[in-house]
């Protein structure tokens, strides 16, 4: 017994079949360089926002080192300062007692405090 129920006999309907598996082809051919060009957008598009968060963050980084060293700059110059990296470089004065160099720790103590109470934002980097 022969199945006829799939059977095209005419050309015409032939053509049209064969036209719509050419059509099914071509849309899923669109479809698929479409989703490469997707996701190729959305990785350059990822790639371009990294970047970007990285030059911010390079920016902030250098803004926060370079108030850092005009900070260190600015208290190396306090006397006090001056008196302890003398007394811990072995150029400590016999002249100089015990307690002179214990407010001169006292006072740089302070000084550092009075800096980082200033700039937070500074220390929460460190």
């Amino acid at each position: 017994m022969h199945n006829d129920r799939f059977h095209i006999n005419s050309l015409s309907a032939k053509i049209i079949l064969l036209c719509g598996v050419i059509a099914l082809l071509g849309m899923g051919g669109v479809i698929w360089m479409n989703s490469i060009r997707a996701h190729n957008q959305a990785f350059y598009t990822a790639e371009a926002q990294m970047r970007s968060e990285g030059r911010l963050i390079t920016e902030n980084v250098e803004s926060v080192l370079h108030t850092l060293r005009e900070d260190t700059e600015i208290v190396a110059l306090s006397p006090d300062v001056q008196l302890i990296a003398d007394h811990f470089s072995g150029q400590f004065e016999e002249t100089t007692d015990y307690i002179t160099l214990q407010n001169a720790l006292s006072t740089t103590s302070q000084l550092f405090m009075n800096v980082m109470e200033r700039r937070p934002h500074v220390f929460h980097y460190a």
